[in-house]
């Protein structure tokens, strides 16, 4: 019996064991220095405005995890729109097109993984896709977005805002839950012994 009970308090300490390796691998992810999938970056699909209007880009890392150390672009058709490195926006880079235009949106968190550019004063040939990229060393994840232009006396159809995704924390409580569950398990087990 107490060999028995000896393999149980053993296999819950394996199990506690793996669970605390996986929380530690998920709280050093991609802001630490891994690489960010594909799908981890969000754009709106699409942006509605007016010749002349102000509009925003949004761009979001699912995960809203810290990018503050990456490098940011924003690109229209290959031409830089805004460029962020180490800190600090090049504005030396930046397309004729867009100089005194295109800037970070007052939504800009890098802390938070959103790289939104705000573009002043729209002009029909703003009109087309706009690529975020996302970049450590040699990892680069990007999503788009086009921009419709429309002139001031066209009607704007489904120009309702689009809301980007919220992160789901489900899965992390959950790993939290189960170390905790583990945890006691194990404190049962070694005050038997």
């Amino acid at each position: 019996m107490k060999s028995r009970t000896a393999l149980i308090g053993l296999i819950g300490l394996i199990g506690l064991y793996i669970v605390i390796v996986l929380q530690i691998k998920a709280d050093t992810g991609p802001e630490h220095g891994e690489k960010l999938e594909k799908g981890d970056l969000i754009c709106q699909p699409d942006v509605h405005a007016k010749v002349g209007e102000d509009v925003t880009l949004d761009c979001q890392l699912k995960s809203q995890r810290d990018v503050t150390d990456r490098s940011i672009e924003w690109k229209f058709n290959k031409i830089n729109v805004l460029v962020y490195r180490s800190g600090d926006t090049y504005i030396g880079v930046q397309a004729n097109q867009f100089k005194g235009r295109a800037s970070k949106d007052s939504s800009w968190n890098l802390t938070k993984g959103k790289p939104a550019v705000k573009i002043s004063s729209v002009q029909k040939t703003d009109a087309g896709e706009y690529t975020c990229f996302v970049r450590t060393g040699h990892h680069t994840i990007s999503c788009s977005t086009t921009l419709n232009i429309q002139s001031d006396s066209a009607k704007l159809a489904g120009s309702e805002s689009t809301e980007m995704p919220t992160t789901n924390q489900g899965l992390k409580s959950m790993a939290d839950m189960v170390t905790l569950v583990l945890g006691a398990f194990a404190m049962l087990y070694l005050q038997h012994y």
